[in-house]
């Protein structure tokens, strides 16, 4: 079967040339709105999810759970349909859900803003300018959408086939050029692409499933089916969900084995503010996919001694909620001070970067929930889950306010006083490509490290004879540079093939 998805602007004509387009070929016109009508039949907010990803700040628990719900909807009535029949979907970057089938042919549809202008104008029978500003706001809108949905930047031309501009074509003409373009060989289905459309068909309405029950609703899991094998990993805080998921799934037609998984360990990650286009939030992934490891998220922020504690309750939903609030000893601080849990939380979120950088995480499937709070750097761990054996804690963009020597001692400061009751790996960011990642400089160091081995490994054969005698003279004064030299070549040697071996280690990923 194909596969014909046609990315559409407002008012840019390309319904129309989507359903010209299903008329000429014979297929089934699937739009925008026919899935928003099954998502609305399942009771899935989407118009508040659309709205809390637009607006900063407002996604919450359940809208997170809803969006997820949503993703997986979508997913398996474009599968489904796919499966099916040819079809040609029109609506927004539906083919980024559909990543893995590669006989998808991805058409962006463009006109000329005049021609927008007019339409909207005849449409809702608006000014020139209210025109303009609808289409600006629509379209902003709609970039803001795809990006958090999918993380991607929904003009940029890599992502289509072919982008077809309707300001000087028609649609008659664009759907003739269309339909030649869609028998070339390499938009035709093979069954390795089929494989994928039925895995990803699989997994969604695997994740429905785990929707829609009690048990699992509030679960944040990763499900992905592989050949009819599927995979549930949820996260280490969420072990009670593993019991009901293998019940729920292995009725389910086309599953031959469910295997439910816990992500193997967690990482810490402390900033005042998060960023995740910063090269920290690059390495930890990277870092988390070697470790199969989620990644929670602190925001502290350091308080002078004597300043009042404050504490937020835990950022994402409930199943992330392994910290009570009721159980942290300085409650009482925050009841002495007034201080209310829903201003505190709206706080810890504003010019954060925290809910950006968590929804990348959960759509990444690295999330491992978050939380916020102020306090001096000795009263830290009171905002740290103690129940989690943490296999790095990263310690990153803290002290703000301070200068950059004083910043640097003071993050080393924590790193030690962190090190030391955690018993874990406590390091500053910049020390994560160094310590846990492979690159162009750990490979450099590694050739440099394995010739200088080969080198004094080669010497001391190649003059065996020579170095025999001088350790076996019997005058002092020989004796004694013998020693000399016993100690300086083993730790030299011992060093540089110990680094070599580290590095190796490192680059086949045997850590």
């Amino acid at each position: 079967m194909q596969i014909i998805c046609i990315s559409r602007g407002s008012h840019s004509r390309g319904k129309e040339l989507a359903e010209r387009l299903a008329e000429k070929l014979g297929y089934a016109c699937v739009s925008r709105e026919d899935i928003l009508e099954e998502a609305n039949r399942e009771g899935i907010p989407v118009k508040d999810i659309q709205a809390a990803l637009i607006k900063p700040y407002s996604m919450t628990e359940s809208l997170l759970l809803a969006k997820e719900q949503y993703l997986a909807l979508v997913t398996k009535f474009l599968t489904e349909q796919a499966l099916k029949n040819n079809i040609v979907y029109h609506g927004r970057a539906g083919h980024l859900l559909l990543n893995g089938v590669r006989h998808v042919l991805r058409v962006r549809v463009i006109t000329d803003l005049e021609y927008r202008i007019q339409a909207v104008m005849l449409r809702f029978n608006y000014t020139r300018e209210k025109a303009k500003e609808y289409i600006d706001q629509m379209e902003e809108e709609r970039k803001i959408w795809v990006k958090n949905l999918y993380n991607v930047d929904w003009e940029l031309t890599e992502n289509y086939d072919m982008v077809i501009n309707l300001a000087q074509m028609n649609v008659e003409n664009a759907a003739v050029s269309l339909c030649s373009f869609s028998q070339l060989p390499d938009f035709q289905e093979t069954p390795a692409s089929r494989r994928v459309l039925e895995d990803l068909f699989l997994a969604s309405r695997a994740r429905l499933i785990l929707a829609e029950n009690e048990d699992t609703c509030k679960a944040l899991v990763k499900v992905k089916a592989t050949n009819g094998v599927v995979s549930v990993t949820y996260q280490p805080f969420q072990p009670r969900v593993a019991q009901y998921i293998p019940s729920l799934l292995n009725h389910l037609e086309g599953v031959k084995n469910v295997f439910c998984t816990m992500a193997r360990t967690n990482i810490l990650w402390i900033q005042e503010r998060f960023d995740p286009s910063c090269d920290t939030f690059q390495q930890l992934l990277n870092i988390a996919e070697k470790w199969d490891a989620a990644i929670e998220l602190l925001r502290f922020t350091p308080l002078e001694e004597g300043q009042n504690v404050e504490i937020a309750k835990d950022y994402e939903n409930s199943a992330m909620s392994r910290m009570d609030f009721s159980e942290i000893p300085l409650r009482k601080e925050m009841e002495k001070n007034q201080i209310n849990e829903n201003d505190l939380y709206g706080t810890c979120l504003e010019d954060s970067g925290m809910k950006e950088t968590f929804n990348d995480l959960i759509r990444m499937g690295r999330a491992g929930g978050g939380r916020c709070l102020k306090a001096t750097p000795k009263q830290i761990l009171s905002g740290i889950d103690k129940g989690i054996d943490y296999s790095l804690v990263v310690v990153d963009e803290l002290f703000l306010s301070k200068g950059a020597l004083a910043r640097k001692r003071l993050c080393r400061e924590l790193c030690a006083y962190l090190t030391e009751r955690l018993k874990c790996h406590v390091v500053i960011a910049e020390e994560l490509q160094l310590q846990f990642l492979f690159g162009k400089k750990q490979m450099v160091q590694m050739v440099g490290y394995f010739l200088f081995s080969l080198f004094l490994f080669a010497l001391l054969f190649m003059y065996q004879a020579p170095v025999l005698r001088f350790m076996t003279d019997d005058r002092l004064i020989i004796n004694i540079l013998s020693i000399f030299a016993l100690f300086l070549f083993i730790p030299l040697f011992s060093f540089s093939y110990g680094m070599f071996s580290r590095l190796l280690c490192k680059w086949i990923r045997l850590e």
